[in-house]
């Protein structure tokens, strides 16, 4: 049966099934990696702390409850951690997780907060080029904002 087997691979699996059985190591196989982005270099033990550090927030804040925030209080956030950090700190007196993952934190939701506008700020541009085409103003259009705030106002 293993004969009948082997005479259905190719000449280059046979060669590597003779060389196996010789003691010969496999050779490794080739994938081209170039330009892809290396997983492998990351510490998942400091992103599990960052999770252990949202995971914390949402239980006391409410999932995502961050994005409701100015930037300015994350950022002053990230430089209560810092200033932690630089006197000797290790350790969050009320989280009892480092510093440095709440601080990597903060800066993690700066950068969703900052994709997030460039979004809205791309979005906004495609609206105004839009209403360039109509030849409208912003004036003209009622945000939806607006026309919730104009059909709850109570008459005085």
């Amino acid at each position: 049966m293993r004969n009948k087997l082997l005479a259905s691979f190719s000449n280059e699996e046979l060669t590597l099934e003779i060389n196996l059985r010789a003691g010969d190591k496999a050779p490794t196989g080739n994938k081209n990696d170039a330009g892809k982005t290396r997983w492998d270099l990351m510490n998942f033990e400091f992103l599990d702390e960052m999770a252990q550090v949202l995971t914390k927030g949402a239980e006391q804040y409410g999932i995502r409850n961050y994005l409701l925030l100015e930037t300015e209080r994350v950022a002053a956030s990230l430089l209560r951690h810092i200033k932690a950090i630089r006197c000797g700190e290790r350790r969050a007196s009320d989280t009892q997780l480092t510093h440095l993952a709440h601080a990597a934190t903060n800066l993690m939701i700066l950068f969703e907060m900052f994709q997030r506008d460039d979004k809205l700020a791309v979005e906004h541009q495609m609206s105004l080029i839009c209403l360039d085409e109509l030849e409208l103003t912003s004036e003209m259009v009622v945000s939806p904002v607006e026309e919730i705030e104009t059909s709850t106002s109570v008459a005085t």
